[in-house]
This record gives C-alpha cells, sequence and structure tokens, in this order.
C-alpha cells in the first residue's frame, strides 16, 4: 500500500464520477480511472501531479451490458499495460456474481488510452 501525507484534497476534473477510483503512471503522466454514472462506465483524466489538476479525457470502458457496476485495475507486467475488471458474463452471472476479466489497455501516440477492446478469452497466457 502507498499512501500520500496530508490532509484529505477534493479532487477537481473528474466529470461524471461515481466510485472505485484508480492510478497508475505511465511515463510522466498519472492517469486517474474511475467508475462513471449508474449503471457504470469506466472514464479517465490524466495529470502530470499525482494530486492534480486532472484533465478529463473520456470514456475508455462503455457499461457492460450484464453487471451495472464497472471496477477497474490497470498493471504493468512484462512491458505491456492490462485493463483488468468484471461483468458477469458466466452462468448464474449477475450484479453480485461478477467474474474477473482481464485485456489489453493501449495508448495511442499522445499518450491517451484507447477504449478498450473487450474480448471474451482476455490475453493470451504471458511467459
Amino acid at each position: 500500500m502507498v499512501e500520500l501525507d496530508g490532509q484529505v484534497e477534493n479532487i477537481e476534473g473528474l466529470t461524471n464520477f461515481f466510485e472505485a477510483p484508480y492510478i497508475h503512471k505511465r511515463n510522466d503522466t498519472y492517469y486517474m480511472t474511475y467508475a462513471a454514472g449508474y449503471p457504470s462506465r469506466t472514464e479517465y483524466a490524466t495529470s502530470k501531479s499525482i494530486t492534480g489538476p486532472w484533465t478529463y479525457r473520456g470514456v475508455i470502458n462503455d457499461t457492460l451490458p450484464n453487471s451495472p457496476t464497472n471496477h477497474q485495475a490497470i498493471v504493468n507486467f512484462k512491458g505491456n499495460d492490462y485493463f483488468i475488471y468484471h461483468d458477469a458474463g458466466l452462468p448464474n452471472g449477475g450484479p453480485y456474481r461478477r467474474s474477473v476479466c482481464v485485456d489489453k489497455l493501449e495508448y495511442d501516440e499522445n499518450g491517451l488510452i484507447k477504449k478498450v477492446a473487450r474480448t471474451k478469452t482476455g490475453v493470451p497466457e504471458i511467459k
């Protein structure tokens, strides 16, 4: 667990924020992803500082057809970024019976996150 020392601060620039904030850093940019609205989609903002100010950038994961929540994490493993989230796609799935999903996270030439291409199979095994 990593924490910042200091007072709790309000964060500006997170359009449609609902819950589930997650921060990752790539090169010299911080990315704040979060659940937006309800039913949720994943939206994000960027900053050059972990404390902001944040610039809203848009939707990267649309509302899921089978789950009203849309929570995420982003990890870098062996030089690739992965978008980890949940849906309710397995038999008997639902809002409280979720399935973990892993898909590739990609950026455009300006360092902005491309919309996640959701798959049914996830990413290939990484060795």
